[in-house]
């Protein structure tokens, strides 16, 4: 390539640059040396003409190139001992709560739900709307007619309401509300 090919230019100017993101992407200099290298390689077989960001089409090159890597990584890894199928195997039920667990969310809500039954109606709808149908302020503000401050303050107080209700009930020291809405 002639030194004065624009090309060069920009593979002189942005190198440095694209070894740094190479290497905190893959974590090895050698592999982000050869990252490099064949990002370079594909962006020469380019039509540079209509390219009008030419520093983000060489790092979204050099990206996808570490990406392509490491899921050829993990395939072949798979297909060498299944290790790696199992691992994710075992991630994806490690994150499923236990029967336990899910028995224990059940009764917390069955709790929380009775609770909320001892709620003025308008409070409960409220809060209703907002936490577990997840509706916005605007979309329960046009609902009910209230200002956004209104609604907060009936959550605030359902909030302080279940609370104190399910302090009453003696549910022992698991908070299940935090004390800001969120």
């Amino acid at each position: 390539m002639p030194a004065h090919d624009p090309l060069h230019h920009l593979f002189s100017k942005r190198r440095k640059a694209l070894l740094a993101l190479a290497y905190q992407r893959c974590g090895s200099h050698t592999d982000a040396e050869d990252f490099v290298q064949e990002c370079f390689a594909r962006a020469m077989q380019l039509d540079w003409g209509e390219v009008e960001k030419p520093d983000a089409l060489l790092a979204t090159i050099l990206i996808n190139l570490i990406r392509d890597h490491g899921r050829r990584q993990q395939t072949r890894q798979w297909a060498e001992d299944g290790s790696g199928f199992e691992t994710m195997l075992a991630k994806v039920s490690d994150q499923s709560p236990s029967p336990e667990q899910r028995l224990e969310h059940r009764q917390a809500l069955g709790r929380v739900m009775a609770a909320m039954a001892e709620l003025p109606d308008k409070r409960a709808r409220i809060f209703r709307m907002r936490r577990f149908q997840g509706m916005s302020y605007a979309a329960i503000s046009s609902a009910t007619g209230l200002t956004k401050k209104g609604i907060e303050k009936h959550i605030q107080r359902a909030l302080s309401d279940l609370r104190e209700i399910l302090r009453r009930q003696d549910v022992g020291k698991r908070r299940y509300f935090p004390d800001k809405d969120s």
